[in-house]
């Protein structure tokens, strides 16, 4: 039987709101792991913002519709 790595969990750690309009987060990584960020505005439905292969430890993902009261943003592992 062979092995199975472990996978780091990401996690959100800059949140910044530049304008009415646009939002910027930073997501510590793992380079080379597929992620998934996704966004909501009730914590019931989710739609997928951006779906990337972290270039290096860190990216920084923008939200240039950020336009509601609240909004939030999770990070899935994986495509």
């Amino acid at each position: 039987m062979g092995s199975v790595a472990a996978v780091s969990r990401p996690s959100i750690t800059s949140l910044i709101r530049f304008s009415a309009s646009q939002f910027r987060l930073t997501v510590n990584s793992v380079a080379g792991q597929n992620y998934t960020i996704q966004r909501s505005d009730n914590l019931a439905s989710w739609s997928t913002l951006l779906v990337t292969n972290s270039p290096a430890s860190s990216f920084v993902v923008s939200d240039t519709t950020a336009t509601n009261a609240a909004r939030f943003y999770r990070v899935l592992v994986g495509p």
